[in-house]
């Protein structure tokens, strides 16, 4: 291809990222706090109320499509009212109805991952669908740079796990720390995207596609620098690009869009709305989850959404509240758009307990019955090193197909979700961290031990007996 051919089909993918850079330029100044306190929380409030949107803790999976409807009605407001607060330039960035719904009109509709038999496809799906979620495996914990090819293997050899995460961080790189904007963090970035491929060779599914190459590096430049041929990373992995909460961005984020724009990658849009805080309460919280997808649609020009609203204190997104928020969710974007929305798991527990399988199986009922597919699963809070393993996605996969394949309807997940709250709902001030994947999994054939598998398997009992046919 000649160099004018490259840059017109750069430009190509670019155009309306470039319109974006203008109106930035051109955008209401204003003070972060401002934006904060004089914009978003009025404006909030103001669309619940007219919306008259309220929160029903015996309802955490609603059967109400009219609620859903003004969730995404008074998330469409609340967007157009304050708009999007660029934090390096101080700018405030609105945009007409028009534009916005041209926007979500012209989204991906799908979206290839890997290539020849490992590909994967991921498409929309609707309230109560018969077709199960797609999986995303994966997790975001620390993780020992001695295991960290043996914990991607037990995610990527998962038979469910259409794709699979290089975002398990590795915890040190060449025996040192690593710390961002320094070359530490573009070694990390680089070991990473050829372990994460290294690991999908070593399951025997070398082309499968990636979801999100790094998980050890936040900068652009570290970014371009794992993004290599030569390391296995294809256009048909993908990178995803976090905004900020609530309803925020700033350059370096932009910096990663104008490059995958560019390098012609999947872009996933992650975002995670925190009830506690600016989003308020379970509504709140629910509404700034959809303005944020509508958002991200228009600034990070993604192929899927990774969404994961999550509580302020307990940082997981398995309580109650949090069960209703991400079902209000997909069944908003469901029934309004064709977004691919995946929501990320967040537990509190770790893994080998029987408290990261409830709470996998609650979040993927929730997610599943209410059109989303799966990004499973975070644990323990993402806080304690080597604390992940694939054992809790397969839980939450394993649960997700069952509910598409049982065509329940959302009344029946209603009370499951509530059965399965009953036995974790009040240990999640003091959740168990679990073990370690070394004490609960053969780090040499990468399978669970026999204490996991046997926790496993007495759960499983005990979902089928709440009619899960898992």
């Amino acid at each position: 291809m000649e160099p004018q051919q490259i840059w017109e089909l750069i430009h190509q993918r670019s155009v309306s990222f470039w319109d974006i850079m203008t109106r930035i330029r051109l955008g209401l100044f204003c003070l972060e706090k401002d934006f904060d306190l004089k914009m978003l929380a009025p404006a909030l409030q103001e669309v619940i109320k007219a919306h008259d949107i309220r929160y029903d803790p015996e309802s955490p999976i609603p059967s109400d499509e009219s609620l859903a409807d003004d969730i995404y009605q008074a998330a469409l407001d609340l967007y157009l009212e304050i708009g999007t607060y660029v934090t390096d330039a101080r700018r405030c960035i609105k945009f007409d109805e028009e534009y916005v719904k041209n926007a979500l009109k012209f989204a991906p509709a799908e979206v290839v991952f890997g290539e020849g038999k490992d590909s994967s496809t991921l498409t929309p799906r609707k309230i109560e669908d018969k077709k199960p979620p797609f999986c995303m495996f994966g997790a975001g914990s620390p993780v020992s740079e001695d295991i960290y090819l043996s914990v991607l293997q037990s995610y990527a050899k998962e038979p469910l796990a259409d794709t699979f995460s290089g975002g398990i961080g590795l915890n040190t790189v060449g025996g040192m720390t690593i710390s961002g904007n320094t070359p530490s963090e573009i070694y990390a970035a680089v070991l990473n995207a050829i372990l994460t491929r290294q690991a999908a060779i070593k399951v025997g599914k070398p082309k499968k596609g990636i979801h999100n190459v790094v998980g050890s590096a936040e900068s652009t430049a570290a970014i371009i620098a794992a993004n290599q041929p030569e390391f296995g990373i294809r256009k048909t992995d993908g990178f995803l690009v976090a905004s900020l909460p609530e309803l925020k961005i700033d350059y370096e984020r932009l910096n990663k869009v104008a490059y995958l724009l560019t390098s012609g990658n999947v872009i996933g849009a992650l975002y995670s709305p925190i009830m506690g805080g600016y989003a308020g309460g379970p509504e709140g919280t629910a509404v700034v989850t959809v303005a944020t997808a509508i958002q991200n649609s228009i600034f990070c020009q993604p192929h899927y959404h990774m969404c994961f609203p999550i509580h302020m204190m307990r940082l997981c997104n398995t309580t109650r509240e949090l069960l209703w928020v991400i079902s209000m969710v997909g069944q908003s974007i469901s029934r309004n758009t064709h977004l691919l929305v995946t929501i990320a798991g967040e537990l509190k527990s770790g893994p080998c307990t029987d408290m990261v399988l409830y709470e996998a199986t609650a979040y993927s009922v929730a997610g599943t019955i209410s059109g989303l597919s799966l990004m499973a699963v975070e644990v323990a809070n993402n806080r304690y090193l080597d604390h992940c393993t694939g054992m809790e996605a397969r839980m939450a996969a394993e649960v997700g197909h069952a509910i598409a394949k049982s065509n329940m309807k959302r009344n029946v997940a209603n009370e499951l979700v509530k059965n399965i709250l009953e036995k974790y709902e009040n240990k999640i001030e003091h959740a168990p961290i679990g073990k370690s994947f070394r004490e609960c999994y053969n780090t040499e054939t990468i399978t669970p031990s026999d204490e996991y598998l046997n926790i496993y398997n007495n759960v499983a009992m005990e979902l089928r007996d709440l009619g899960l046919e898992i």
